[in-house]
């Protein structure tokens, strides 16, 4: 399976991002997505194997970041004087407009001639920030599938 497939399998498009971070060996760099579907929502984890870069950017417009710690908790947004910005507490990213995979530039080619390995880019456009991963291999598994409840009203 390519990357592509690999990535296509469980597609992040207009998906979301809970959580990203290099893992603790620090060889290999994780994003947990989550997706949500008609019948079931499913989280699944996304290692980005041999990753030689991170870069991460925050798009939230200045005017709309703060850094009032209420704006990490979703539970205070009832409360009188909760501040008018971006709220962090929502805790996850949409990917929209969504991902490219790159595999073939002059960096990549230079990189590739440097490690003697193959790498590709992916760049993640998300509603809150900007993340671009240069990685060797990629491995991508469901960890946790959660049913919808049928209700009269959405069982069909």
């Amino acid at each position: 399976m390519t990357i592509q497939e690999k990535i296509e399998e469980y597609d992040l498009f207009d998906q979301s991002i809970t959580r990203h971070g290099i893992l603790e060996h620090i060889r290999d760099y994780e994003v947990i997505g989550y997706l949500s579907g008609a019948e079931f929502d499913m989280e699944v984890q996304y290692i980005f194997k041999g990753c030689i870069k991170s870069d991460y950017k925050v798009k939230v417009d200045p005017k709309w970041f703060s850094m009032d710690d209420r704006l990490l908790d979703l539970e205070r947004q009832d409360e009188l004087d909760y501040p008018q910005a971006f709220v962090w507490g929502a805790r996850h990213a949409v990917v929209y407009p969504g991902w490219t995979l790159t595999d073939d530039s002059e960096v990549l080619k230079n990189l590739e001639i440097e490690y003697g390995l193959k790498f590709y880019k992916i760049h993640f456009d998300t509603n809150a920030y900007d993340l671009t991963l240069i990685f060797h291999d990629l491995d991508v598994k469901p960890i946790k599938r959660i049913e919808k409840i049928k209700t009269p009203h959405n069982n069909g």
